[in-house]
């Protein structure tokens, strides 16, 4: 397979995933596109040796009636790290408990570092306790809360290293300034995210040492291109205090 760009990548996985949802063939999807057999192979077959690029990629939205941004979006890795949306329960909390039992990734690394990206096989999930009072006051959704570990050092003070996060993942939203935990080219980060004209973003760790954690910057391009996404806000953070 020829080494294709992460967006490429998206939009071929998509393109094959709606086409089993309409149970298309590839010719049929050819024929919808006025394309010639051999270029849809060249874009989607088992070795592709082309990139579909935006014009193409505008077009098979339009052929299985879906928004532009629905082929660029990597539906599988968001739905990886959202970590499925069903809610706990927890028959050893009452309802009317003061804390709540919401799902959490002992296994599942958001990297306060570079970047770590983990297995989907490697999965493993409980439970862990928050004050309800915490989402309360936030107004959040008990189902949407998953919680991980973080991993590394970028993030300190504020998100020690393994310190458990909690997240909002029906937050994706950058409203003046927030802490998120983000998918950005296959790997599961947490930052602080700022946005930038033109529909940039930035992404800023607390660690006050800019040589080894310097910030970054993504134009509006450049987040299609490295496949990068919101999986939600960060709310709440737990860590112990070293003595």
């Amino acid at each position: 397979m020829k080494s294709l760009s992460a967006i490429s990548i998206v939009r071929r996985k998509n393109t094959l995933n709606l086409m089993k949802r309409d149970g298309l063939e590839r010719r049929e999807l050819a024929d919808k596109l006025n394309m010639g057999y051999s270029l849809l192979s060249s874009y989607i077959g088992k070795n592709p040796t082309k990139g579909i690029g935006d014009e193409v990629a505008k077009r098979i939205a339009e052929a299985f009636n879906v928004e532009p941004s629905y082929i660029d979006t990597d539906h599988e890795l968001i739905e990886k790290y959202t970590l499925q949306t069903h809610a706990v329960s927890d028959k050893n909390t009452p309802d009317d408990s003061d804390v709540i039992s919401v799902p959490f990734y002992p296994n599942v690394y958001a990297s306060c570092g570079p970047g770590m990206f983990n297995d989907a096989n490697e999965y493993e999930v409980s439970t862990i306790k928050i004050d309800r009072s915490k989402l309360r006051e936030r107004q959040i959704d008990p189902a949407c809360v998953r919680s991980f570990l973080s991993e590394g050092h970028s993030m300190s003070p504020l998100i020690p290293h393994r310190s458990e996060v909690f997240c909002d993942i029906s937050r994706t939203e950058i409203k003046n300034e927030g802490i998120f935990a983000v998918c950005h080219g296959g790997l599961f980060k947490v930052k602080k995210l700022f946005r930038t004209p033109n529909g940039g973003v930035r992404l800023v760790s607390t660690n006050t040492n800019k040589d080894d954690y310097p910030d970054e910057f993504l134009s509006a391009d450049q987040m299609k291109e490295e496949a990068f996404h919101i999986v939600g806000q960060v709310f709440h953070v737990n860590h112990p205090i070293p003595f």
